[in-house]
């Protein structure tokens, strides 16, 4: 039986993945989007709006202004609810903390934030938040029926499911099922284009290698052979179908992160083992020399260099110039500071108008938007 010390390592937020792929583990990387995420997640918990821009306040007041008309009236309201859910009969568990927890009665409100731009399954049959709603029944036995909540407000989506309490039997079940295939000997492995850029797995995944690289393994013997017939069949400028380019872009996001991994880990083994890596050297990189300090740097060497030399080996940017103002403007106006430095350079002949600039394109993963 598990307990909260020992508990299994899967938990609500990976189920999604590991009913896909029973051999998913998340990796727990952090990057700008989890951390943000974070942020806001506390910022809703709390009310404390410090530190956001002004998108990211909306987002969480659009959550605070939700849960707001749900606290009416409510018995107890519980916030970040540690609860234990159990899957099987003999008391096998795991744990998730729910975002929030309302009781009125004997019905429950079980709510949970998404303030990413991705999409989610739908509450009636979007498993963490199932799994959530199981171990809010096991905690409240008084409890008969539950809405389970999700807020999306980058989407500008509401997805609601109503449970009862027998519900939670085929919940259970599913749970059992996803988990004991996870905790096979040798699991069933499904790679998908979704799961595997954030599974632990992703570098050793054999099942990914040969989804992925069936050109490596047919001329691993020959580097010419397979850097020629890659290039020739897979080289994505003499392909005309968007389709087929996005669908290269999903792959090509699971092949950068497999490729972050395999650089990060031939790097541990060269430097911290010693170990060699055939057909490459260690080799080190020159250490950054940027001066993040600019004022220091022209007082140092003022006996060095006039202001006029010293400016012609700056480096200015207009990123660099907008986020300065941005810092000095009250909340609310930071948004124009951008605007406000381009139109000053404008007059003054510094910036082309903006017409005349270039811009650099780039793709971004689209969202489906439901109003």
């Amino acid at each position: 039986m598990s307990s909260p010390e020992e508990h299994h390592e899967l938990g609500p937020s990976t189920l999604k993945y590991v009913e896909i792929c029973p051999g998913y583990r998340s990796s727990n990387e952090t990057n700008q989007f989890a951390e943000e995420g974070t942020m806001l997640h506390s910022a809703a918990e709390t009310g404390k709006l410090d530190g956001l821009n002004d998108e990211q306040v909306r987002c969480v007041r659009t959550v605070l202004d939700y849960v707001k008309k749900l606290e009416k009236g409510a018995d107890e309201i519980h916030k970040e609810k540690r609860v234990k859910i159990v899957y099987r009969s003999d008391g096998s568990s795991i744990f998730g903390t729910v975002d929030l927890v309302i009781i009125v009665g004997t019905h429950a409100y079980i709510v949970d934030y998404k303030f990413g731009w991705g999409e989610v399954d739908d509450a009636d049959i979007n498993i963490q938040i199932q799994a959530y709603a199981k171990g809010v029944f096991d905690k409240f036995p008084d409890l008969e029926t539950a809405k389970t909540v999700l807020l999306l407000p980058r989407r500008d989506e509401l997805l609601e499911a109503e449970y009862t309490r027998k519900d939670m039997i085929d919940v259970g079940m599913r749970l059992d099922l996803i988990i004991t295939k996870a905790e096979e000997e040798t699991p069933d492995l499904r790679p998908n284009t979704e799961g595997c850029r954030f599974c632990k797995h992703r570098l050793s995944c054999q099942a990914l290698s040969d989804k992925l690289l069936p050109i490596a393994r047919k001329y691993e013997d020959s580097v010419d052979d397979f850097q020629t017939v890659l290039w020739h069949n897979y080289d994505p400028a003499h392909i005309e179908d968007p389709k087929v380019i996005g669908k290269m872009l999903n792959v090509a996001s699971v092949l950068d992160r497999w490729a972050s991994a395999a650089k990060k880990q031939a790097l541990k083994l060269a430097e911290e083992e010693g170990r060699e890596i055939p057909g490459y050297d260690l080799r080190w990189r020159t250490p950054s020399t940027k001066i993040e300090d600019a004022q220091e740097a022209y007082d140092t060497l003022a006996h060095l260099l006039t202001p006029e030399e010293f400016m012609e080996a700056s480096n200015v940017t207009l990123a660099q110039l907008s986020k300065a103002l941005a810092k000095k403007l009250p909340r609310g106006e930071k948004k124009n500071a951008r605007g406000t430095i381009e139109i000053a350079l404008e007059e003054a002949g510094l910036l082309a108008p903006e017409e005349d600039r270039e811009r650099a394109p780039y793709l971004k993963k689209a969202k489906a938007k439901t109003l």
